[in-house]
């Protein structure tokens, strides 16, 4: 225990009261023209935290890890939640995994196990991402088709060039999966395992002859 922490544990008193922490994360921002030269937490209008300061709600700052260490996020919130991230090297994926973030697998927009930003249940490290990508492909096209008077849908037809329109439609649709091994928010990952597959259709309709193969 730190010099500090034996501070804070002489002026700890056990009550039976309750308290809501709000943690105002993330307000670090720059003064703008746009804004006055004011920070966007300076410009905001704040009318709740305004009334909370007015009713007399203990505020102020804390130190969650130790005097001159600014911890990310990750690890600020687990010294909030009482542990020192010194010691306890573990990311906010722990405490998703232990269920207290829920997630929704059919949503894309949140953290999400399949899509690689939450660990798969019971490790902290593992990660899985699923991928469904679908590519078409529409073209309609002009141009001059060269032909011979053997190869034209027109037979005895003098004309250098045919009929110059053609289409072209092309779907593919590609299936991934991969499998990473290690906490790549601050370093490369153990081992990464990737593979994929894809399923291609395409028609394409000329109006001459002999343009595709000869």
């Amino acid at each position: 225990m730190s010099k500090l922490d034996s501070v804070y544990a002489k002026l700890q008193v056990k009550t039976g009261a309750k308290m809501a922490l709000i943690v105002l994360d993330g307000l670090g921002d720059l003064a703008t023209r746009s804004q006055n030269w004011m920070t966007p937490l300076e410009a905001a209008k704040t009318p709740n935290l305004d009334a909370l300061t007015q009713s007399g709600c203990a505020q102020g700052r804390m130190i969650p890890v130790a005097p001159g260490i600014t911890p990310g996020s990750g690890p600020g919130h687990l010294a909030l939640f009482g542990y020192d991230p010194i010691e306890w090297e573990v990311g906010r994926g722990v405490i998703e995994t232990l269920g207290l973030v829920k997630s929704n697998w059919k949503d894309p927009y949140n953290q999400n196990t399949l899509k690689g930003d939450r660990p798969v249940c019971g490790t902290h490290d593992l990660f899985v991402q699923l991928t469904a990508i679908s590519d078409t492909l529409v073209e309609p096209r002009s141009f001059p088709t060269p032909v011979g008077v053997q190869t034209t849908e027109r037979p005895g037809s003098n004309d250098t060039f045919g009929r110059q329109y053609s289409e072209v439609f092309a779907q593919t649709f590609i299936l991934g999966a991969a499998l990473t091994k290690g906490s790549t928010a601050f370093k490369p990952p153990e081992y990464e395992l990737r593979a994929a597959i894809a399923f291609n259709m395409n028609l394409v309709d000329v109006t001459e002859r002999r343009v595709l193969s000869v």
